[in-house]
């Protein structure tokens, strides 16, 4: 011990000499309280302070963080409770993250402040990073350090002492090497000059006896408190126990997990915790320590069944509203009065430095998938579902935290079961007219009415999907006429603060903005005459209006409001629409008295001349993406007054898996910086584009893993430019570094030049991309036998994919693990194949398809067998509602993997195979490469139009190989055409250029007789036909039946000549269409489309949908088909006979 220190008596300790005391012992209570990140936790917290006052704690405990702003909330909570409360506060101090001078600074303040306790903590830190130069590297540091600021300071302290706490590990440190390792530790921080510590979380009730035997037995003789926690959360449990590194105790999280109320888990807690704290109490335990988590109910019940004596509180403590004034003459405000205190009210809390727009909903394991459809097969109800997405919620917001988003309001709420646009549409209430029965008395529709919504019903298709700008993402349309009712019904986002609240943290609710909502949406058909979804503006801002009121009731503090539609092009809409429309929802909603603070976004591209509508709205903050969009020194300009917004900068790419280029993205925020704007570092846009972490992926190869970031990754990216751009590129030295060294080794990494692939695609001539006319190629066709015939008129066919069966991803599984051998796959994909034709046959369809079994996805499959190509085990990403795709990574060159620059074929086996079954054409089946690049994440080194080249001629290769197998229909599949598709005119014409080129020049080395086919998605087609037309495919299928057939419009205007297939059956739903409403669409499609070019098709591939729905839809296919048929024979010959009447 240092001499100005003489140990303090040990009150754990029997006395040595004296008289026995006639004072019966109080035991020892504290508290442990965090700082509230938003007006709802503010107010759980002061409750909790209000409830806890009366047992008269020795001392309550405040957490701290290293993140600045933290650091002001723990400093307000220590305020309130010195000047506003007689709770006497223990600061948390921690050393990990500030350097030596800033850590003297914070102990200074706090002692002006009048703190007298301190807990001096090293904080969580990476144990393979060095503490930066100037930290101090363990508490015992910490300790000697405000020793020594507590010697220069007393006089003010009366010659008294600052009381000094520190931690101790019942249960081994997860960075220990051994327990006696964790006493060494400790007795270094009694040499230090430590009073007393306090024990981390132990599972068992006796860990804290036995921890003290051993630390007496090594020396330790400071007062060792047991830290209890009562347990009335499974989820918050495992989380902490992991954290800690403990084993969770089996049996209390299995009560916890078999609970089923959260009355009996607040028992089950409560008993666990008095249990061990009777134990620690009968070993000779000074007190105990409550983890709180601010909820005071489990606390009160462990002191009430323990009986713990009290001191006696004085008059008028109890309830915080003091009958008197305490000696110094300072009035106690009541607790109404301290709200403002804590809450901030007086200056609204900041925008954190460090945020992201959005996060994969999915779940790390796809929990949401699995949710979703357990309820929809009928295996669990609502309840249960409700139960998981809140779990995932609550999991993702803690996870996010931890990442480094610990600001308040930092976590961003984007937790859409189905789909954002879909959530927004509920929250205002506009409920489509054709599904109006399903409004409730809340103004919208509930749950199993949002379902409805999106995956329709026996009487009604579902609202219209199609492509979330140009992403694979895809989303439900509005329907907006001139009779939508709008009500405000924020219900959901106020549950969803209410659980934040609840546990603590702090959200930053989401809306879609109301220009792009209606932007996006499309008239619902109702009137005659149809009407402009975005004239119905001025009646919807006051529903947003209502929602942003009800926010700020709830205690939200910042709203967040995206207006990506600020970034694009629009087929109705002019440059003037959208600025009139944005200058008027931006001005109302920033101008609107009642409403947290807003920031406004515009994600996915550049907002341009739009930006000032955002910037000059009274809007808090703005978001402008860095990576596709970017400022000039104007626009720059608009954030650098001192009344202008936050700018919050979407540096880091949320579209991509590359990791960012640390050290440019900081010198770009330092510029912004520099010139006089107030900064906040966010992703470019939401990360629902991105997988969940590269965590789960350790069988990637190291080198290609160490170019990558998914989401985790990138949030960890922000933070750390956050951190740079506060503290100095010094505090982020090894990150910029890492990152540095990460470009430097992909750019020489072997692969991803190889020079006979780039002389290839040098060598291409504009012969390699020409076929003959469409005429030529119809004559040549119509005289070949596809099979054992000609094809009939209205041919049907299916679009790819058969249903994958359970059987089908066992067998998959089972030869990826070796449980089965390679011969017995084989035979079991060829038994499959064989049973797919078959039934086809049965049916009566006359194009085949052969199941694609061996494909676990139509993107993944070729890069499985493409050079250059990474593929993941858990990479996935949401397409819409359950369903998620895993883009492969294209890293390198790109051609055939085999033997010579032209590789191996990898589809001819299984198609031959599949023709070799039946006397009807079968289609060969491939993945174009415009889809290829759109559904992969493409290396950005290169221009895409290179990139694209390299997959047409890997393909091409493919396409000579099954022709020469005899294959005579092979369709291409380019369903991500419009995908990438740029979202600015001006920018639309190269890239139709390059990839309808990189098409045709796959596809072209083919026979005139040869049929070449393509597919596309749900998309804006009016936008793309052009270039749909110039792919020059023999027949194009086309996603038609949500959209009623609407599409055919925009084929005929272009005057299309060739083959065309608009889906009669709608497979992104589950619903069985009949024979009639079959019937019905085709007898549309003639409208506007010869019959001798009309295909009879579904919608998309089969692959997830189930065999039985399968069977019925395709018998009702090609019964409809028949039918139509008759018609078009009986017509065909009435005008026959009209013709060779003779004349009268």
């Amino acid at each position: 011990m240092p001499d100005h220190h003489p140990p303090a008596p040990r009150s754990d300790r029997p006395p040595e000499t004296g008289a026995p005391s006639r004072r019966k012992t109080v035991p020892a209570l504290s508290y442990e309280l965090y700082p509230p990140r938003s007006a709802a936790s503010t107010e759980s917290l002061l409750q909790t302070i209000e409830a806890l006052a009366p047992t008269v704690p020795d001392y309550v405990s405040v957490t701290a963080a290293v993140d600045p702003q933290r650091r002001v909330q723990s400093m307000a909570l220590l305020s309130h409770l010195i000047f506003e409360t007689p709770l006497r506060p223990l600061a948390h101090v921690l050393c990990t993250g500030v350097t030596e001078t800033q850590l003297r600074e914070l102990i200074h303040e706090l002692l002006d402040l009048g703190v007298r306790g301190i807990l001096a903590l090293r904080g969580d830190r990476d144990p393979a990073v060095e503490p930066g130069p100037e930290e101090l590297p363990f508490a015992r540091h910490l300790v000697d350090l405000i020793r020594s600021v507590e010697r220069g300071r007393a006089a003010q302290l009366c010659a008294g002492n600052v009381s000094i706490g520190v931690a101790a590990y019942p249960i081994k440190h997860p960075e220990s090497t051994s327990v006696h390792q964790d006493l060494e530790v400790l007795l270094a921080k009694q040499r230090a000059g430590a009073d007393f510590a306090i024990t981390q979380l132990y599972p068992e009730a006796d860990d804290y006896a036995a921890f003290v035997s051993r630390a007496r037995r090594a020396g330790v003789e400071l007062p060792i408190i047991p830290g209890i926690m009562p347990v009335t959360s499974l989820r918050r449990y495992l989380r902490i126990c992991d954290l800690a590194g403990l084993e969770p105790d089996p049996l209390l999280a299995h009560e916890l997990e078999t609970a089923d109320s959260d009355a009996e888990r607040h028992r089950i807690g409560v008993r666990s915790a008095v249990h061990s704290a009777r134990a620690a109490l009968d070993s000779g335990a000074p007190g105990l320590h409550l983890y709180t988590f601010n909820q005071h109910e489990a606390a009160l019940d462990v002191l009430e069944q323990l009986d713990l004596p009290r001191p006696t509180p004085s008059a008028g403590l109890a309830g915080l509203i003091p009958a008197s004034q305490p000696a110094d003459g300072r009035p106690i405000r009541t607790y109404e009065e301290t709200a403002v205190t804590i809450s901030n009210d007086a200056q609204p809390a900041a925008f954190p430095t460090a945020t992201i727009l959005g996060y994969p909903r999915i779940g790390p394991n796809r929990e949401l998938k699995r949710a979703l459809e357990s309820h929809w097969a009928g295996r669990s109800d609502l309840e249960q579902l409700e139960s998981s997405a809140a779990e995932l919620r609550a999991s993702t917001a803690e996870r996010l935290e931890g990442l480094g988003l610990e600001q308040a309001s930092a976590v961003p709420g984007s937790y859409a079961l189905y789909d954002h646009v879909l959530d927004t549409l509920i929250a205002v209430g506009a409920v489509p007219t054709r599904f109006g029965d399903l409004r409730t008395e809340t103004g919208t529709v509930d749950r199993s009415g949002e379902f409805v919504l999106a995956r329709g019903d026996d009487a009604r298709q579902p609202l219209e999907m199609t492509k979330w700008f140009d992403t694979n993402y895809h989303y439900l349309v509005p329907e907006i006429g001139a009779q939508t009712q709008f009500a405000a019904a924020p219900g959901r986002l106020l549950e969803q603060l209410a659980e934040a609240a609840e546990r603590g943290g702090s959200l930053r609710p989401v809306l879609v903005g109301p220009v792009t909502f209606l932007a996006l949406a499309k008239d619902d058909g109702t009137a005659a005459e149809p009407i402009e979804p975005l004239d119905r503006l001025e009646e919807l801002l006051p529903v947003y209006g209502e929602i942003l009121a009800a926010l700020k009731a709830a205690g939200a503090e910042w709203v967040q409001i995206d207006e990506p539609a600020l970034v694009a092009d629009h087929s109705r809409l002019s440059q003037q629409d959208l600025r009139a429309a944005i200058e008027r929802a931006a001005g109302y909603l920033g101008g609107l008295d009642e409403r947290p603070q807003l920031l406004l976004t515009s994600p996915y591209g550049d907002a341009g001349e739009l930006l000032g509508a955002l910037t000059g709205s009274g809007a808090e903050a703005v978001h402008v993406d860095l990576v596709r969009g970017g400022l000039t020194d104007d626009q720059l300009g608009l954030f650098t007054s001192a009344d202008a917004p936050v700018l919050v900068a979407g540096v880091v790419n949320g579209r991509n898996v590359w990791r960012t280029d640390l050290s440019a993205a900081l010198e770009r925020l330092e510029g912004f910086r520099d010139a006089g704007a107030r900064v906040s570092v966010a992703t470019s846009n939401s990360l629902i584009h991105v997988p969940h972490t590269l965590e789960a992926e350790p069988e990637l190869d190291p080198e290609i893993r160490s170019w990558l970031a998914f989401a985790d990754e990138k949030v960890r990216e922000v933070a750390v430019l956050a951190r740079g751009l506060a503290e100095g590129r010094g505090a982020v030295a090894a990150e910029l570094q890492e990152a540095d060294e990460a470009r430097r080794t992909r750019a020489a990494a072997p692969g991803v030049r190889i020079d006979e692939v780039r002389g290839r695609t040098a060598s291409l001539t504009e012969a390699d991309s020409q076929r003959g006319t469409a005429e030529q190629r119809r004559a040549a066709q119509a005289e070949r036998s596809f099979g054992s015939g000609r094809l009939p008129v209205l041919p049907t066919t299916t679009i790819g994919s058969f249903p994958q069966t359970g059987e089908v991803r066992r067998a998959r599984a089972d030869h990826r693990a070796g449980r089965i051998d390679d011969a017995a796959y084989d035979g079991f994909l060829r038994e499959e194949i064989s049973r797919v034709i078959a039934l086809q046959d049965e049916l009566g369809l006359d194009v085949l398809v052969h199941g694609e079994p061996e494909r676990n996805d139509m993107v993944q499959y070729f890069a499985e067998h493409f050079d250059g190509f990474a593929t993941t085990a858990n990479g996935w990403v949401q397409s819409y509602g359950s369903r998620a795709t895993r883009p492969s990574i294209l890293w390198g060159d790109v051609s055939r993997e085999g033997e010579g620059l032209r590789g191996e074929a990898f589809t001819v086996p299984w198609i031959t195979w599949a023709q070799q079954q039946t006397d009807k054409p079968v289609k060969g089946m491939l993945t174009g490469p415009v889809t290829i690049l759109a559904w992969s994440f493409v290396r950005d080194d290169q221009p895409l139009a290179e990139t694209a080249d390299q997959v047409a001629l890997a393909l091409r290769d493919e396409i000579a190989d099954l022709e020469d197998a005899g294959i005579g229909i092979i369709q291409v599949d380019e369903p991500a055409l419009r995908e990438l598709l740029p979202l600015r005119r001006a920018d639309r014409s190269a890239y139709l250029d390059w990839s309808v080129e990189s098409f045709r020049r796959a596809t072209s080395s083919v026979d005139d007789a040869t049929q070449i086919h393509t597919h596309l998605c749900y998309s804006e087609f009016g936008e793309v036909i052009a270039g749909v037309d110039a792919l020059n495919a023999d027949v194009t299928s086309i996603e038609a039946a949500r959209s009623r057939m609407e599409v055919l419009a925009d084929v005929r205007a272009v005057g299309f000549e060739r083959g065309l297939g608009p889906g009669v059956w709608d497979i992104h739903s589950p619903r069985v269409p009949s024979t009639d409403e079959i019937e019905s669409l085709l007898t549309q499609a003639l409208e506007h489309v010869s019959s001798e070019l009309l295909w009879v098709n579904p919608d998309c591939g089969l692959k997830t949908r189930g065999y039985d729905e399968t069977r019925t839809s395709l018998e009702h296919l090609v019964e409809a088909t028949a039918r139509v048929r008759e018609s078009l024979a009986a017509s065909q010959a009435a005008s026959v006979e009209t013709a060779e009447a003779p004349a009268v």
